[in-house]
């Protein structure tokens, strides 16, 4: 027998004792590898490069997985007549393919399960077995290692006890099989064999592994009887720390040749931490095989001097901790320092050996984090490096966005990296391929469509440039396009076909405006209405866009019907070739999917199914394939290594970080099948909460400079205060009773709050980030003195002369609303109104904007020289257009906005059918004006229609093309302007004349605005300066104004505030300077002049 057990308080140790023991008894042929058990990639990494680490050369090393080397050491001692049937066996009980066997059998013996039939009924049922399949496949995989007794007592036809169903399903699916548990038996049986000897290694180490199944420890154990097995095991503590039998005490000093010392006193990290470090070497001490136990030379203090008491003199809190544990003491105000130790006292300015940082959210974390890092590097000076600090959390896929939002900088970009991460996470075109599925079969919205070419892969297979989707989205917009491929496709969803506002009727639309040119009040073949006019490389665009669109929908049809699971993946194959586009970047990714695709044909094979499954079972089971963490992803790559919480991953390291210790988070929950019979738990059962807290453990014993523990200890909305999760909670107990005056570090919600730049506050909040100090000292000086912050909008650009050529669209732009005129056009900011937005629902009823529209068509149709289409005509191009609602909806906005249009009188339609639009060019004040404007047939009066109400805006246009046709009539007949206003009624507006002085100096004082509105944003918007100006009293201005730049919740802002936001506060209508500017802003652009109300 030889079983050798190595115990020790540092990984550092044991990788030496495994290092000595290779180099000391080498293996006797060179070109067989050394066989070394571990259970993570990163253990593997760190123990390659510890074993390399003085110069020395690490090769030919076989570093198996623990289930991995089981099932080869199977294969190599089976006999080759049972290897087949060996390998098949493995092959058909793993999850993935049990799966498929359980599906199919669910789906064959209906009504022979009846307490599962209340679930599988109803409806997707095949949706819902192909789920229920999975969830039962993965338990039966955990009773094989964990339950192989009752497996096998299931078999033999012993009573199941209540959960007979599970019986029958095993003892179907295991017909005619040995089943996993009976080759383990016959292994053990076959060990004593001598011929056998020579097909397994040597010596077999398995390094790190602080927990197994005890299937997997009794397979151990039993080769341990033909060739020689050392368990390097990592041990927190020195002593006996069991709390079950008093025999593993007595066993563990038997081995040791001595007498070992036990203490009645437990540290409580140990008792609240350990149970599952606890459990496992309760069961390797009960091995009778265990030749040697090796524990007492391997034990290392982590005080920098050694003393039997417990002072430690010189020692920081991480390692006063630490050596608390190895010595299974503990502290307390009252210890006596021989049993008990006293509290002892720290100095924050020295020993920053544990921090615990209470922050509100996860990008504040990764803020916090990064700042301690740069003063970790500086105070360290070269000692510690990127790739030594490791920063761990129980889910690091949802930290991976802000961690590249926070580090990707100069300071820290390429010096990091992220593990444990799924294909979903990893891979862009994964994500893609599922919801190209989904849109597939789905409604075809509008904004989804377009949100697919997000993807640079998918975009380069059909040659559509990232530039060129702006173009696209306004293509969709003005062809009115919705939702659904065509009528057909709509009928699924709403049980009868409708083609308007579908993609095909919007391309027939496009299409025919780039083939023809066709009035635009004239329908083609009676139905469509030809939209847009591209040309060029736009028309080669639209060509590729309906190209993919129409390969959707293609795809659509195959994926409407159920297949079987080979036929799926021949599909999916398909779709990739069809969608995607592999380079460089992309192959890999595009390999891993049809690497998933693949083994999910093959896996359906190999359990006998070919059922034909729907779409919806299909995309879970890969979208379950896309989610598992890929366990081949590198580890320690030079950098800061981020990664998830997984056993064993809390390697050595300088610095440790631990991120997501809030509470109901970490430890991670066991969830649990209400029909799962584990929960009447044994000795080496696995347990999520146990193996988090093992896991804590691990880490704070990991390191070896500076430990960093994060939690959300304040809510970020109602800053209401939050506990730990609990194993932190209990840490900060316990470092509370060992050090004086320990407190968690509590931050501010945002980086910029002055404190962490005051010097006052010492070396405890410190941020190094120059963005945040600036804006932390111009916030502080504003707060203090009153002085305007530096990071306002609001500054000062270099003053421009105005143009020798001034359009009138760019004066009305400006004055309309000059706070967004000046970001867009002088800064170069852009907003969220100038991204075109395709909507993806058709309209069932007009608002405000689409009534204006319909009127202001039927107005002009009316009033042109031909009057245009008019009656049902009229309303079929509106319908073609999408202007209208479907149905009866439609046809009454139709009518009531007809009748609107005809409330003109008469005299007025006489009068308005008349106008002409002519082009002027006024010089006033050295500057020429252009544009057009609606004139009678004399030139002397101006006649504006518009399909909407007297609006501040309207007015704005109205009067500015008064002042300019007064100027340009100059010395002949005075010039008359009339407003035609037409909603529910008809409002006719007459401005008054004007004497062209008059007119020219008005016009001179606004084009002096326009100047000053070049260099900064000015408070100045159609309707919130009209509403200033219609007030008399200053106060009532103030209000006023107010009212319109910060409205309530139930009131309508008129104007766009976006760009008023970006450049005022509610805080400036406070300030007498700034509310000067905003009155004669309005009273230059709205003076209080008689204008008369005709109708």
């Amino acid at each position: 027998m030889n079983f050798n057990l190595y115990s020790s308080n540092k990984l550092e140790d044991l990788a030496a004792i495994f290092r000595r023991m290779i180099f000391d008894r080498p293996g006797p042929d060179p070109f067989v590898p050394e066989t070394v058990v571990v259970q993570t990639q990163g253990m593997a990494t760190w123990l390659e490069q510890e074993m390399a680490r003085d110069g020395s050369i690490m090769a030919n090393f076989d570093m198996p997985f623990l289930q991995s080397f089981i099932l080869k050491t199977m294969r190599q001692l089976l006999p080759r007549e049972e290897l087949e049937a060996f390998n098949r066996e493995c092959r058909i009980f793993s999850p993935e393919v049990a799966a498929w066997r359980i599906f199919r059998l669910l789906g064959e013996s209906a009504g022979r399960w009846p307490e599962l039939d209340r679930y599988l009924t109803g409806s997707e049922p095949v949706r819902k077995r192909r789920q229920l399949a999975g969830r039962i496949a993965d338990l039966f995989d955990q009773y094989q290692v964990y339950r192989g007794d009752l497996l096998e007592a299931w078999r033999r036809g012993e009573e199941p006890g209540r959960y007979v169903w599970q019986q029958q399903l095993y003892r179907e699916i295991a017909k005619g099989f040995t089943g996993p548990y009976g080759w383990f038996r016959k292994f053990f049986e076959r060990v004593p064999e001598r011929d056998l000897w020579s097909r397994v290694p040597v010596r077999i180490s398995v390094f790190g592994v602080g927990t197994m199944p005890p299937l997997y420890l009794n397979f151990l154990r039993h080769l341990s009887a033909i060739t020689e097995v050392n368990l390097f095991y990592l041990n927190p503590c020195r002593e006996f720390w069991d709390t079950y039998e008093k025999r593993f005490r007595d066993r563990l000093a038997d081995k040791n040749s001595g007498v070992f010392e036990n203490t009645d006193v437990e540290n409580p990290l140990l008792t609240s931490l350990g149970a599952q470090g606890r459990s496992f070497f309760a069961q390797t001490l009960e091995l009778p095989e265990l030749a040697r136990v090796r524990s007492a030379e391997l034990f290392r203090s982590f005080v920098p001097e050694k003393s039997e008491s417990l002072a430690y003199p010189g020692a920081t809190m991480l390692q006063t901790i630490q050596e608390d544990i190895l010595r299974m003491r503990r502290r307390g105000p009252d210890g006596d320092d021989v049993e008990v130790g006293r509290t002892r006292k720290i100095d924050y300015r020295r020993d920053r050996s544990i921090r615990v940082h209470s922050c509100h959210t996860i990008r504040r974390e990764l803020e916090v984090l990064k700042d301690e890092l740069i003063r970790l590097f500086d105070e360290s000076n070269g000692a510690v490096q990127p790739r030594d600090v490791i920063v761990m959390a129980p889910d690091i896929n949802a930290y991976e966005p802000y961690i590249r939002a926070v580090f990707n900088d100069e300071t820290f970009e390429g010096r990091y990296g992220i593990s444990d991460r799924s294909l979903r996470q990893e891979s862009l075109i994964a994500e893609t391929f599922l919801q190209l599925l989904r849109q597939a079969s789905g409604r075809f919205e509008a904004s989804e469509i377009l949100s697919l070419l997000d993807t640079p892969a998918l975009r380069q297979k059909f040659r559509i440039a990232d530039a060129e989707m702006e173009t696209l989205r306004e293509l969709v917009g003005q062809s009115a396009i919705r939702w659904g491929y065509d009528a057909a496709a709509r009928r699924r969803f709403c049980d009868f076909e409708f083609g308007e506002f579908s993609w095909r009727c919007g391309f027939d639309r496009l299409l025919l405006g780039f083939a023809m040119t066709a009035p635009e009040d004239q329908l083609v073949n009676g139905e469509y209405l030809p939209c847009g006019n591209a040309e060029g490389s736009d028309a080669e665009l639209l060509g590729r866009f309906v190209s993919f669109v129409s390969s959707l929908a293609e795809l659509g049809e195959r994926t409407g019907n159920a297949h079987s699971a080979e036929a799926w993946a021949q599909l999916f194959h398909n779709a990739v070739d069809t969608f995607f586009r592999p380079d460089k970047e992309s192959l890999p990714e595009i390999t891993a999917l049809r690497g998933t695709i693949d083994a999910f044909a093959a896996a359906a094979r190999d359990g006998n199914c070919d059922e034909p499954l729907p779409l919806e079972a299909v995309t879970d089971q890969l979208s379950d394939s896309f989610s598992l963490v890929q366990n081949n992803m590198p580890f320690l790559r030079g950098g800061i290594t981020f990664c998830s919480m997984v056993p064993l991953r809390s390697i050595p390291m300088q610095a440790v970080a631990l991120l997501g210790l809030n509470e109901g988070e970490f430890p991670r929950r066991d969830i649990r099948l209400g029909f799962n019979i584990m929960s009447d738990r044994r000795l080496g059962d696995r347990s999520r909460q146990m193996e988090d807290r093992y896991l804590f453990l691990e880490a704070l014993l990991a390191a070896r400079r500076t430990l960093m523990l994060f939690y959300h200890g304040s809510d970020p909305l109602t800053l209401e205060e939050r506990p730990p999760a609990v194993p932190l909670a209990d840490l900060i107990d316990v470092l509370k009773a060992s050090f004086r005056d320990f407190e968690v570090i509590r931050h501010s919600l945002q980086s910029f709050n002055f404190r962490y730049f005051d010097p006052a506050n010492g070396a405890e909040l410190r941020c190094y980030s120059p963005e945040y100090f600036r804006a932390a000292r111009s916030l502080h000086g504003y707060l203090a003195g009153g002085a305007e912050p530096e990071s306002r909008l609001p500054f000062t650009l270099r003053p421009e002369p105005l143009p020798p050529v001034l359009e009138l669209a760019e004066l009305e732009r400006a004055f309309l609303n000059h706070p967004e005129y000046f970001l867009r056009n002088r800064v170069g900011l852009s907003f969220r109104t100038d991204r075109c937005t395709p909507e993806d629902k058709e309209p069932f009823t007009l608002d405000g904007l689409g009534s204006y529209q319909v009127r202001d068509r039927l107005l002009d149709w009316r009033l042109s020289s031909d009057e245009g289409p008019s009656g049902e005509l009229a309303y079929r191009l509106m319908l073609a257009g999408g202007q209208l609602p479907l149905g009866s909806a439609g046809r009454n906005e139709f009518e009531t906005a007809r009748r609107q249009v005809a409330a003109l009188t008469p005299e007025q339609y006489a009068l308005l059918t008349e106008r002409h639009a002519e082009p002027f060019a006024v010089e006033t004040n050295g500057i020429t004006v252009t544009g057009s404007m609606f004139l009678s047939p004399d030139g002397t009066t101006q006649l504006f229609v518009h399909g909407s109400g007297s609006s501040p805006k309207h007015l704005l246009r109205l009067r500015l093309r008064h002042l300019l046709l007064t100027v340009r009539n100059a010395g002949n007949i005075p010039a008359r302007s009339l407003g035609f206003f037409i909603k529910d009624s008809v409002e006719v507006v007459e401005l008054p004349e004007f004497e062209p002085d008059v007119a020219e100096a008005e016009l001179g004082r606004l084009l002096e605005l326009f100047r000053d509105g070049l260099s900064r944003p000015l408070p100045l918007a159609a309707y919130f300066s009209s509403a200033c100006s219609a007030k008399d009293e200053p106060e009532a201005k103030r209000r006023a104004a107010l009212a319109k730049f910060d409205p309530g919740p139930f009131d309508f802002p008129l104007d766009n505030l976006e760009g008023f936001h970006r450049c005022f506060r509610p805080e400036d209508f406070n300030d007498e300077a700034f509310l000067e500017l905003v009155f004669r802003c309005a009273d230059l652009i709205y003076p209080k002049q008689p204008q008369e109300v005709l109708q």
